[in-house]
């Protein structure tokens, strides 16, 4: 059983890192960037050429623009899904 548990940790870890990234490590900074370049906006353009750069700069330190990168996240998460599908169909305990 120890095999599961330590598969188990490793599938927690990677969701958090999936999870966790974005948000820590594109967003927060890119967001403070776009703030302080508002701030220095001085028309309607202005404002919008500054949000589309955060969008680009979000999407593409994400990785979000990378298809084999995608793909193989993508099943990263579901082969995890199933690996916590056959235990609970199993009756065995489960990742949590």
């Amino acid at each position: 059983m120890e095999a599961v548990n330590l598969l188990c940790f490793f599938r927690v870890k990677m969701e958090d890192l999936i999870l966790c990234f974005p948000p820590k490590q594109v967003l927060e900074p890119n967001w403070q960037k776009m703030e302080e370049r508002l701030r220095e906006a001085k028309s309607l353009e202005a404002v919008l050429g500054v949000h589309d750069d955060f969008l680009d700069s979000c999407l593409k330190e994400s990785m979000l623009t990378h298809p084999k990168l995608l793909k193989v996240v993508s099943k990263i998460l579901s082969l995890s899904e199933l690996f916590c599908e056959y235990f609970e169909v199993s009756g065995r305990a489960g990742c949590g």
